[in-house]
């Protein structure tokens, strides 16, 4: 049988098909699959690479996160740690050679200085074409929360994919905010983008899919109801009529009135019902989750959630057995421990976010900031965290977000490093560190608004006591 998410999506399936096979031949190309929520992106994008790994290519997949729009190539690592780290020595050192070895910073846990933005863009597309030895397929998932370096990278490859055996797919919701609208229109209209807008499902389509949930005898009536209610969307559909069979509603024309009652709040009441049948370890299990974000390893989802790994791993099992959460690839062999867990789709997760109570999902965020920073993680991601925490006069946030902020800049990065000190700002740090802090702040906003950054240093120059830094910062303030 046909998946039933990619009903009528015979025209996109050619296409993306006949792209991975240009690729094959060398011919480079972006492919953009747009649409709403639910309208079958990830789905298409999964179609994608399974049939890129039948035609023997390689694949790596990436998927953008509201969470971490702060984190600088957050999407970046996402696609190149994994063969980075899974690969010998060897292997990682023939990737990682020539003019790729200016990336390997970005991989190393050893901290760079100075403004790398370029370097590190020119050595992240020799790492790519390195990869691309082989036909490469990049997939990059929920684009528009993507972090603006990221963008910049994709923005930097793609005139230079012609020639390369290489099909970047990525899945886009156009209405959504970017971290950087104007690199990600530029990506848009390149001209070697072909762009997918797969339509909702037809009034006939619905109705097969609703019959396929809710049996044969489905009254026409009840079909179109559900088409009308959903827009034809195919996951918003899906989940109406499984939340209509849940509840045992008679799927005639009797049913209709209660069904206009579910209809606009099906996937979370669809949600919330499938968790309270799991019981409370589902429950905290996916509100952790909801909170450090898609691609979490599960021992740190565990720890936030207050399981036992074991209670998490039987937890996270039962909650991939009823289309809940995934593994990351989806699971194929038995779930792991030290594997990575995501949501089924940006839909569930927000779900349950949403439905956690506000001094939850803030407490939630401090505490994975610090379970993140006590696991060695890079400070960015921790950060993430705290940028959502109101301010407390909390020595850790003020470390972690300066630190954040020095890896930022490091790594050609100062609009983030912006964000997490300006943020810094307002914790407060203590009045013997806030010269340092503006001082840093300066420095860094120098790349992006002079007027903002002569500010900042004017303060700092204002609040510093020691003659020596008042001169340093008096230099720089005077360029």
């Amino acid at each position: 049988m046909q998946d039933l998410e990619l009903l009528e999506r015979e025209r996109e399936l050619h296409a993306l098909n006949a792209l991975i096979d240009a690729t094959s031949r060398g011919m480079g190309r972006l492919v953009i699959v747009e649409g709403s929520a639910g309208i079958g992106k990830t789905r298409l994008l999964a179609a994608a690479r399974a049939q890129a790994q039948r035609a023997g290519m390689r694949v790596l997949v990436a998927r953008g996160c509201e969470l971490e729009q702060e984190f600088a190539y957050g999407v970046v690592r996402q696609l190149f740690e994994p063969v980075l780290a899974s690969g010998d020595k060897a292997e990682r050192d023939e990737l990682l050679s020539g003019a790729a070895a200016q990336a390997g910073v970005l991989f190393d846990a050893a901290e760079a200085v100075g403004d790398i933005s370029f370097a590190l863009l020119h050595g992240l597309f020799w790492l790519t074409a390195n990869l691309a030895q082989r036909p490469l397929l990049l997939v990059v998932d929920d684009l528009h929360w993507a972090d603006a370096p990221s963008l910049r990278f994709l923005a930097y490859l793609m005139p230079r994919l012609e020639g390369l055996p290489l099909l970047v797919a990525v899945g886009l919701r156009p209405a959504e905010p970017a971290a950087d609208p104007h690199l990600l229109a530029q990506l848009t209209t390149d001209p070697l983008a072909t762009t997918l807008r797969p339509a909702p499902l037809s009034g006939a389509a619905s109705a097969h899919l609703v019959r396929t949930v809710l049996g044969g005898r489905a009254a026409d009536a009840f079909c179109v109801a559900c088409h009308t209610a959903t827009g034809g969307n195919p996951l918003l559909l899906r989940e109406l009529a499984d939340m209509a069979a849940a509840e045992g509603l008679e799927a005639t024309s009797a049913g209709l009135v209660r069904l206009h009652e579910i209809g606009s709040q099906a996937v979370k009441r669809r949600v919330a019902l499938r968790l309270a049948r799991l019981g409370p370890p589902a429950t905290a299990l996916c509100g952790a989750l909801a909170i450090l974000g898609d691609g979490t390893d599960c021992a740190h989802v565990a720890v936030l959630a207050g399981l036992t790994p074991a209670d998490a791993m039987q937890t996270v099992r039962r909650l991939i057995d009823i289309e809940i959460l995934q593994q990351n690839p989806p699971a194929t062999v038995e779930v792991s421990s030290n594997g990575t867990i995501s949501f089924v789709h940006p839909l569930v997760r927000a779900a349950v976010y949403e439905g956690l109570l506000a001094p939850a999902r803030l407490d939630g965020h401090a505490r994975a900031a610090r379970l993140l920073a006590d696991s060695g993680e890079a400070p960015e991601r921790a950060a993430a965290h705290l940028l959502l925490v109101p301010p407390a006069e909390d020595s850790f946030v003020v470390t972690t977000l300066r630190r954040a902020a020095d890896q930022a800049f490091a790594r050609g990065s100062p609009d983030n490093a912006v964000s997490y000190l300006e943020r810094c700002l307002h914790e407060p740090p203590p009045e013997t560190e806030r010269a340092d802090v503006l001082f840093q702040l300066g420095a860094a906003a120098q790349l992006l608004d002079a007027a903002k950054s002569a500010d900042y240093l004017a303060a700092a120059l204002g609040a510093a006591a020691d003659p020596e830094h008042r001169a340093v910062i008096g230099e720089l303030l005077g360029l």
